[in-house]
């Protein structure tokens, strides 16, 4: 994409005259890089991207902005391979922080992870680390409750559509369903475009295979627990995958185990999956406007292909938005 193209581009997207001077410098320190390899950046591979951010991060120049602006970039030029392995350099960092923020004062952790921009291989031996440090400070029920925040910090005004649309519906099950049928109108918008979604490709086959499970992009309740599974972090190398460890690689979201599935090296505690239930929950955080319980049902940590949780429904909700159940003796 030529340069007056690009401007064009990130103008419509709302980006500032200064931001778009600082996107272009960043392309262009990242060019003459790899122009000094004899590549252009149409055909940058993952490979070579990865021996320029070493460089940024040996020379302490790995900054989240330059991250961000390169990431934008091949966006924008629909080079889909380098952006989703951007996403996972830059979706990771503050996590931590937040997690070590909801802990006693008195609990001491030494928190020494990899730089910004590492590859995520070096994740999970941290990971390890940081979960044998919890797990010997506390108990079970509070170093859940710590690892299940919105540790991504996600705005709340993120649902403010969805929060309308569920307090103007007066049955919690028929919102689920609308919540599962929005999803997937998404999801085959993005089949039907080529356009990516969050991180990944979205094909016929993934949208076919997302109707099959309503929990997915939804949740289905009995009684009063909301059952809800988060889709695969790779879906179209999920469904292509025919071992079970290629399988859960490709299911995992998170950057800071996903490459010990493959190895099973090191062993992380799989409690560290109530950090994604944290995520998985913060929607109906936000519809039912008050903390929620959650457990960790399976995930690919302990052995799954699947990440699934189940959220408790508060009485209030149950009071306001399911059924009442009349038994035939209720008049006597």
């Amino acid at each position: 994409m030529e340069t007056h193209a690009l401007i064009e581009h990130f103008k419509s997207r709302g980006r500032s005259d200064e931001e778009i001077t600082a996107i272009l410098h960043d392309v262009k320190e990242l060019e003459d890089f790899i122009h000094g390899h004899n590549v252009e950046l149409e055909n940058l591979t993952v490979p070579l991207l990865r021996t320029f951010i070493a460089k940024l991060i040996q020379e302490e120049r790995n900054t989240m902005d330059r991250l961000i602006h390169l990431m934008r970039y091949f966006a924008a030029t629909r080079q889909y391979d380098l952006y989703i392995f951007f996403t996972s350099l830059v979706n990771s960092p503050g996590v931590i922080d937040q997690i070590v923020q909801r802990l006693d004062p008195q609990t001491k952790i030494d928190v020494d992870f990899p730089p910004l921009g590492s590859d995520i291989s070096e994740m999970p031996q941290a990971t390890a680390r940081f979960m044998n440090q919890l797990s010997t400070t506390m108990d079970r029920t509070r170093l859940r409750k710590a690892l299940a925040g919105n540790n991504h910090e996600i705005p709340r005004e993120a649902f403010s559509k969805e929060k309308e649309i569920f307090d103007q519906t007066d049955s919690l099950d028929e919102y689920l369903v609308g919540l599962n049928q929005r999803g997937i109108a998404t999801l085959q918008k993005h089949a039907d475009t080529g356009l990516v979604w969050f991180e990944q490709i979205i094909t016929q086959e993934v949208v076919d295979y997302v109707k099959t499970n309503p929990e997915i992009l939804s949740a289905t309740r009995v009684g009063n627990k909301l059952y809800t599974a988060k889709i695969p972090f790779d879906t179209v190398n999920f469904l292509n995958a025919t071992d079970l460890d290629t399988k859960r690689f490709y299911a995992c979201h998170c950057p800071f185990v996903r490459t010990s599935l493959l190895t099973q090296h090191p062993k992380v505690d799989k409690d560290w999956c109530y950090c994604s239930a944290g995520f998985g929950k913060f929607l109906y955080e936000v519809l039912f406007e008050e903390e929620l319980e959650v457990e960790v049902l399976e995930t690919p940590l302990s052995g799954s292909t699947l990440c699934r949780f189940a959220i408790t429904i508060p009485q209030r909700i149950m009071a306001l938005k399911t059924p009442k159940v009349h038994y035939e003796n209720d008049r006597y």
